[in-house]
Protein backbone atom coordinates (compact mmCIF):
# COMPACT_ATOMS: atom_id res chain seq x y z
CA UNK A 1 0.00 0.00 0.00
CA UNK A 2 1.31 3.45 -0.92
CA UNK A 3 1.68 6.11 1.78
CA UNK A 4 -0.67 9.11 1.58
CA UNK A 5 0.55 12.27 -0.09
CA UNK A 6 2.20 12.99 -3.40
CA UNK A 7 3.70 10.02 -5.16
CA UNK A 8 7.11 9.82 -6.79
CA UNK A 9 5.78 11.13 -10.11
CA UNK A 10 4.30 14.24 -8.49
CA UNK A 11 7.58 14.82 -6.64
CA UNK A 12 9.57 14.48 -9.86
CA UNK A 13 7.22 16.87 -11.68
CA UNK A 14 7.68 19.43 -8.90
CA UNK A 15 11.46 19.06 -9.06
CA UNK A 16 11.34 19.62 -12.83
CA UNK A 17 9.19 22.73 -12.40
CA UNK A 18 11.70 24.11 -9.88
CA UNK A 19 14.63 23.24 -12.16
CA UNK A 20 12.98 25.11 -15.04
CA UNK A 21 12.05 28.11 -12.85
CA UNK A 22 15.59 28.45 -11.46
CA UNK A 23 16.93 28.76 -15.00
CA UNK A 24 14.09 30.96 -16.33
CA UNK A 25 13.38 28.43 -19.06
CA UNK A 26 9.60 29.00 -19.06
CA UNK A 27 10.13 31.64 -21.73
CA UNK A 28 11.25 28.87 -24.11
CA UNK A 29 8.51 26.35 -23.28
CA UNK A 30 5.80 27.45 -25.69
CA UNK A 31 3.67 24.67 -27.20
CA UNK A 32 5.46 25.19 -30.55
CA UNK A 33 8.93 24.91 -29.04
CA UNK A 34 8.00 21.87 -26.96
CA UNK A 35 6.40 20.12 -29.94
CA UNK A 36 9.50 20.84 -32.02
CA UNK A 37 11.81 19.50 -29.29
CA UNK A 38 9.67 16.38 -28.95
CA UNK A 39 9.80 15.82 -32.72
CA UNK A 40 13.59 16.18 -32.78
CA UNK A 41 14.02 13.70 -29.91
CA UNK A 42 11.68 11.21 -31.58
CA UNK A 43 13.62 11.55 -34.84
CA UNK A 44 16.88 10.83 -33.03
CA UNK A 45 15.35 7.69 -31.56
CA UNK A 46 13.90 6.55 -34.89
CA UNK A 47 17.21 7.11 -36.66
CA UNK A 48 18.62 4.11 -34.78
CA UNK A 49 15.94 1.85 -36.27
CA UNK A 50 15.70 3.30 -39.78
CA UNK A 51 17.23 0.47 -41.82
CA UNK A 52 16.96 -2.41 -39.36
CA UNK A 53 14.75 -5.44 -39.86
CA UNK A 54 12.21 -6.41 -37.20
CA UNK A 55 14.53 -8.90 -35.52
CA UNK A 56 17.47 -6.49 -35.37
CA UNK A 57 15.31 -3.66 -34.06
CA UNK A 58 14.21 -5.80 -31.12
CA UNK A 59 17.84 -6.21 -30.07
CA UNK A 60 18.88 -2.52 -30.16
CA UNK A 61 17.76 -0.31 -27.30
CA UNK A 62 18.87 3.30 -27.87
CA UNK A 63 16.51 4.91 -25.36
CA UNK A 64 19.03 7.18 -23.63
CA UNK A 65 17.94 10.22 -25.70
CA UNK A 66 14.27 9.44 -25.20
CA UNK A 67 14.50 10.09 -21.47
CA UNK A 68 13.93 13.79 -22.18
CA UNK A 69 10.64 13.13 -23.94
CA UNK A 70 8.35 12.58 -20.92
CA UNK A 71 9.44 15.93 -19.46
CA UNK A 72 8.64 17.72 -22.72
CA UNK A 73 5.28 16.00 -22.99
CA UNK A 74 4.33 16.91 -19.42
CA UNK A 75 5.27 20.57 -19.93
CA UNK A 76 3.34 20.69 -23.22
CA UNK A 77 0.28 19.17 -21.55
CA UNK A 78 0.43 21.76 -18.77
CA UNK A 79 0.81 24.66 -21.22
CA UNK A 80 -2.03 23.58 -23.51
CA UNK A 81 -4.38 22.03 -20.97
CA UNK A 82 -4.38 18.77 -22.95
CA UNK A 83 -4.96 15.40 -21.32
Amino acid sequence: MNPPGPGPLASLQQELREFVAERDWDQFHSPKNLATALSVEAAELLENFQWLGEEDSAIRCPFRSALKVPKSVEIAKERTGAD
